[in-house]
């Protein structure tokens, strides 16, 4: 795993400065699991609104 760490390492970007990050970072991982399920429209739909939320505060995380 060496070479995939070190690559990671080179190309790595600074998180988002937003104190929702973690709530932010929840929701994408909920809506995009599993791969599978994932419904191209649906998904994108869904990623806006509740992006939206977790950048405004807003509902409860899933």
């Amino acid at each position: 795993m060496k070479e995939t760490i070190l690559a990671e390492l080179r190309d790595a970007a600074v998180r988002p400065t937003t104190p929702a990050y973690q709530n932010v970072s929840t929701v994408i991982s909920a809506i995009l699991s599993p791969p599978g399920d994932i419904q191209p429209r649906e998904t994108v739909e869904a990623l806006r609104e509740q992006i939206a939320d977790a950048l405004a505060s807003r509902g409860v995380l899933p």
